[in-house]
């Protein structure tokens, strides 16, 4: 991706609203919806799924996964990582700015799983 277009996708994520979720029933911009509305109120919702490709440069990925991570701490929503080995996880992503430690055979990025484990 070039540097602009992530750039202008970091920028478009960090402006992008962010709804409250607490144990029993979030409230999910609803001072915005339509009073009938069915989306209203949610039990739990979750991050899903992330992770930056292993083109993006190292430090920007980190940034931005702790990023997310802290906001999705705060809002007690779940996530999960796009896959643990291959282009976006931690194990085999071929990323050429990471030092990596071998692992069982593996190539394993222990900055970004130690970053993980903290969240």
């Amino acid at each position: 991706m070039k540097k602009r277009n992530f750039m202008l996708l970091i920028a478009a994520l960090a402006s992008a609203p962010s709804f409250g979720a607490t144990p029993g029933a979030a409230k999910m911009g609803a001072e915005k919806m339509n009073p009938g509305s069915a989306m209203r109120t949610v039990e739990r919702i979750g991050g899903g799924e992330f992770g930056c490709r292993s083109t993006t440069p190292h430090d920007v990925a980190l940034a931005w996964m702790e990023h997310c991570l802290k906001l999705w701490k705060e809002k007690d929503l779940g996530w999960a990582l796009w896959n643990l080995r291959g282009v976006f996880g931690i194990l085999d992503s071929g990323r050429g700015d990471v030092t990596f430690e071998d692992y069982k055979g593996h190539k394993l990025d222990r900055r970004m799983l130690e970053l993980l484990q903290r969240y």
